[in-house]
């Protein structure tokens, strides 16, 4: 009977229908998903918490899923959490799953915190300047994701970040509050030895309109190894107006001596 009710939810447009809540706990369900919630084996636990987000139900258990030994466990309570409580509270629990030692768990957290919008953005700030490397891209990331002025500057001290996922990210996360005066410092990772790092600065350039930054980014244009960066500096160069434009027909006459 659980199964069909969850089938049911999940066809519905709205799955955290409070009927389904209602109905949940009328048949037994929220009993028997209790009871597997403490069970020795992964997959109970795992298929017990996907039937609490399907039905929207509650549980005093789930919470602690968050420190469950198996990582499918781990990120299944993740997705409950944010759906039932998306709260600062719940940011903040999703923030401490950023130093997880698998994939899958900060990759899920990371994806939550983006879902949660502007209750996660405040929350970030101390992950944004942790120690661990790892929960600097990850926060970044988010941030970029976000794209909210309030963390916007929290995230500038990144774009020096010894660690090239983070500048990368760091550059989206500043976007919204780049102005002329970051010209030179976007100039500098342009430069970068990391691929990654030019890109996005190429796409950061063209989004804030540094238009100073036009000729910079017709040389990565011209003699970038990696495609993805070159791809990046055309649309960077299309979105620079005029004197981007003017680069862009240079480059296009290079190309077609080069054919003949």
């Amino acid at each position: 009977r659980d199964d069909v009710l969850c089938r049911v939810a999940l066809g519905v447009q709205s799955q955290r229908d409070p009927v389904f809540s209602e109905l949940a706990t009328e048949v037994g369900a929220g009993l028997r998903i209790e009871r597997d919630l403490r069970s020795r084996r992964w997959w109970r636990r795992h298929a017990a918490l996907c039937r609490l987000t399907v039905l929207g139900m509650g549980s005093d258990l789930a919470p602690r899923m968050l420190d469950d030994r198996d990582p499918r466990v781990r990120s299944a309570a993740a997705r409950w959490l944010a759906l039932k409580s998306p709260t600062a509270q719940t940011a903040r629990r999703l923030i401490g799953l950023l130093d997880d030692a698998e994939d899958r768990v900060r990759h899920q957290a990371m994806a939550e915190l983006v879902n949660l919008g502007s209750t996660a953005a405040v929350e970030l700030r101390p992950a944004l300047s942790a120690a661990d490397a790892r929960v600097r891209s990850a926060a970044s990331t988010v941030a970029a994701a976000l794209a909210d002025p309030r963390i916007a500057a929290d995230a500038r001290p990144l774009l020096t970040d010894p660690d090239p996922a983070v500048q990368a990210s760091a550059l989206h996360a500043t976007m919204p509050i780049l102005r002329a005066d970051d010209e030179e410092l976007v100039g500098v990772l342009l430069e970068h030895d990391d691929a990654g790092v030019r890109q996005a600065a190429a796409r950061v350039a063209g989004e804030a309109n540094l238009r100073g930054l036009a000729g910079s980014i017709g040389r990565r244009l011209d003699d970038d190894p990696e495609q993805d960066v070159r791809e990046a500096a055309i649309l960077a160069l299309e979105q620079l107006g005029p004197a981007g434009e003017l680069l862009l027909r240079h480059a296009a006459r290079q190309l077609e001596r080069a054919d003949a």
